[in-house]
């Protein structure tokens, strides 16, 4: 599976385990949880992607979308490498909403909209 990490999304806060393998983590969603045969508790589990050190994000790949629908992102790696940077909080929250919703596109129109 390919990993996007143009856009960096927020970790779920449920059905996820986190697994280091190597030098990065990786996170699984929780498909099903079940006892084996021994009657040692194990699960069945898929890949969703993997945790940005720097951030603490997460690069989802393309079973993502299947679990959690469309990916918003919280963070477009270019502002991560010394883009524009909106901020995050409420303004960077509205403006994202009102870009979604096809709101002004100028950051200009939409800072005097705040």
């Amino acid at each position: 599976m390919v990993l996007n990490s143009a856009n960096l999304v927020p970790v779920p806060n449920k059905g996820v385990i986190i697994s280091k393998a190597g030098k990065y983590p990786y996170l699984y969603r929780v498909i099903s949880t079940f006892r084996n045969e021994k009657g040692q508790p194990t699960n069945t589990k898929v890949s969703i992607g993997k945790l940005d050190n720097t951030t603490g994000l997460l690069i989802h790949n393309s079973a993502y979308y299947q679990y959690y629908g469309e990916a918003m992102p919280l963070v477009n790696q270019a502002q991560l490498e010394g883009g524009e940077t909106l901020g995050v909080g409420v303004p960077f929250v509205i403006i994202q909403a009102l870009l979604v919703v096809g709101g002004p596109r100028d950051t200009g129109e939409i800072l005097l909209l705040i």
